[in-house]
């Protein structure tokens, strides 16, 4: 979480949005104060940037969430759990999905959770990892300079996705239907070189 005082912003940043080039983005930034708020994790386990608890101090501040496709942040997610980077998850592709759609008891939160979910309760309005930059810019009335992200939707999570069992690709639809509806994001598979619309909600 990052909080604006001057913007009277409070801006949510769930796992695999950016947070840390977000982070780097706005303390460049000339006469802009950005402050880092660590606090407990959506599930309470331990205390992380991640959290959803705004400060009592910052109650009345606009609130945003950070959004992204949720089958391109959980294919990131997968990429990231099993880089050896901070965790040494040991699964495939396969693998973490079937986990996602059916979560063993003890699976960490950050890897299952849907957007939807995390901000369950808040009244936040979204920006879109897909053209954050942009979104940033027209938040605080400044350019902000992020690394290339997002800037070929879809492709990589597409064919990961079709390369899924059918049992598995119909779990995640319905996994995501909520990010997709609220959001307004659009779920389509790439399988023998066609793309499938699912009936869920129109491209934004």
């Amino acid at each position: 979480m990052f909080i604006l005082p001057d913007r009277n912003v409070c801006l949510i940043t769930p796992p695999r949005t950016a947070s840390r080039a977000v982070h780097f983005a706005l303390t460049e930034l000339p006469g802009l104060r950005a402050i880092w708020v660590e606090g407990p994790e959506p599930d309470v386990s331990m205390i992380t940037h991640h959290t959803t608890i705004v400060p009592r101090s910052f109650h009345d501040y606009r609130r945003f969430v950070v959004v992204r496709h949720p089958i391109d942040r959980l294919l990131s997610l997968w990429k990231f759990a099993t880089s050896g980077e901070l965790h040494q998850l040991r699964e495939t592709w396969e693998e973490f999905a079937r986990a996602t759609v059916s979560p063993p008891v003890d699976r960490c939160w950050a890897w299952y959770w849907p957007i939807s979910r995390i901000v369950e309760g808040l009244s936040a309005s979204p920006l879109r990892f897909e053209q954050l930059a942009r979104d940033l810019a027209s938040l605080i009335g400044q350019e902000v300079s992020l690394p290339k992200i997002g800037e070929l939707p879809g492709i990589a999570w597409q064919a990961a996705l079709g390369s899924l069992p059918p049992s598995v690709q119909s779990g995640l639809q319905e996994w995501c239907r909520a990010d997709c509806d609220l959001f307004n994001y659009f779920l389509r598979t790439h399988t023998s070189g066609e793309l499938y619309h699912a009936p869920m909600s129109k491209p934004g």
